[in-house]
């Protein structure tokens, strides 16, 4: 019985509406009917027509039960649909994506870009466009960053590709993975050496270092961070031996 109320209501506002339109247009167009006036009326009602059936889709979205949840529960979803196990994803295996639920609706897209700790984990090498995206909706938070040279393509160096943008992060860099092949690229050292230097490090406070048949170099590179708390090697026990010493 309520929804007939509902219906009859809805159908009464629509035709008042229509009437109310019908009138308005009838006034605007009489003693100018030209045909370049019609069609502006017509492209002006496509415009409103596209309006509604946006703002339709809307309220059919918020009737339905994932369209009803707050916007803290959303933003708790997003937070654990961007959560990931370093024990069980190598870090080979890492690679900066936009997360697929972000774009479910335009609401869960404007909840997840104003929430800059969505945007803090950065996976080197990556699209230049992507990179600026997640570095901007970071703000200031602190960083996790990864890189890897298994991700590079055929003939791409690690200098352009991780290189370059490494520097932009060092003041937010607080937990560094680290997946270095030997391949054709050049040692490990002189890649810390030329991107990061002597720059101090105050954020970063754990550091992961998978290097496997990496190239260390002869020359002895002293990393700045005053507060590591956390250090983990897989590689060979004289390159520990070499890591232990710049650290």
């Amino acid at each position: 019985m309520h929804h007939q109320i509902a219906a009859t209501e809805t159908r009464e506002l629509l035709i008042e509406l229509e009437t109310c339109v019908a009138r308005g247009l009838q006034s605007h167009l009489i003693g100018g009917q030209s045909g370049r006036k019609v069609e502006d009326v017509e492209q002006a009602i496509g415009q409103i027509e596209g309006h509604l059936s946006v703002f339709l889709k809307q309220q059919r979205n918020s009737a339905t039960p994932i369209g009803r949840l707050s916007n803290e529960l959303i933003l708790e979803i997003l937070q654990y649909s961007t959560l990931d196990d370093d024990k069980y994803i190598h870090l080979s295996h890492k690679k900066t994506r936009l997360n697929v639920a972000f774009s479910l609706c335009t609401r869960w897209w404007r909840i997840a870009v104003n929430t800059p700790s969505l945007w803090t984990t950065i996976c080197l090498p990556m699209d230049p466009n992507l990179f600026r995206l997640f570095r901007d909706r970071s703000d200031t938070l602190p960083l996790k960053i990864y890189l890897s040279t298994r991700n590079l393509k055929r003939n791409e160096s690690p200098e352009a590709s991780m290189g370059d943008p490494l520097p932009q992060l060092l003041p937010r860099l607080s937990r560094l993975y680290v997946d270095w092949d030997d391949g054709d690229y050049d040692d490990f050292c002189t890649f810390l050496s030329t991107h990061i230097g002597h720059t101090e490090l105050p954020c970063l406070t754990s550091l992961t270092v998978e290097a496997v048949g990496a190239e260390w170099g002869g020359d002895v590179y002293k990393i700045n961070a005053p507060n590591l708390s956390e250090y983990r090697f897989n590689g060979m026990s004289d390159q520990l031996k070499s890591l232990i010493s710049f650290l």
